[in-house]
């Protein structure tokens, strides 16, 4: 039989990751002293037994480097998905997560954005791992795992693990959570929502 299959991914997730070379360290600290003088109630949010920042939406100097390499980052993405030239896509907000022993995240995701982002500051192993939800709840009643070589790219959530200087771009819609920390070292990790200004 002579014919051409054309094949059409649709509905797809683009997740993308990159090593940065950053001062890690100097970060690390960073963050600790932004904690360490933060005299707020604890923020919640999707964290659960975490440190969670406040939102900021303004540039902090000693994350430049972090923001400016993530707004290149994000443009070649803009280019490479076919978005407008013109449109100004951009860091709206970004925070510091610092999670301990027992500490996870809830599966969420980011309304109102287009991308998200996980940059690793410090990790370790079983520190808690980035787990991406399949959005299509309904193929795993339909395609048997017997019936696959290679389940975890089909249905299976997709799992991410966090290693220092890392970074993890996803869509902001893709349902997400952070796996039990069972280390007795903190995550540090710096989130950010990409969208529209």
């Amino acid at each position: 039989m002579n014919l051409q299959l054309n094949k059409n991914n649709i509905f797809t997730s683009p997740i993308y990751d990159c090593f940065l070379n950053l001062d890690i360290d100097k970060l690390k600290q960073v963050c600790y002293e932004i904690k360490n003088n933060d005299g707020s109630k604890e923020r919640q949010y999707s964290s659960f037994n975490g440190w969670h920042s406040e939102i900021y939406f303004n540039r902090i100097n000693e994350f430049g480097e972090l923001i400016d390499s993530l707004y290149h980052i994000v443009q070649t993405i803009k280019t490479e998905l076919g978005f407008k030239k013109d449109l100004n896509l951009n860091i709206l907000q970004y925070w510091i997560n610092i999670n301990g022993n027992k500490s996870y995240h809830a599966p969420h995701i980011h309304r109102g954005f287009l991308f998200s982002a996980i940059y690793y500051i410090n990790t370790s192993k079983d520190c808690g791992d980035l787990e991406l939800h399949n959005p299509n709840k309904n193929l795993q009643y339909h395609v048997r795992d017997e019936w696959l070589d290679n389940i975890d790219k089909i249905y299976n959530n997709y799992v991410i693990k966090p290693e220092p200087n890392k970074l993890v771009i996803f869509p902001s819609w893709l349902e997400h959570s952070v796996r039990v920390n069972k280390s007795d070292e903190d995550r540090i990790s710096i989130a950010f929502d990409i969208g529209v200004i």
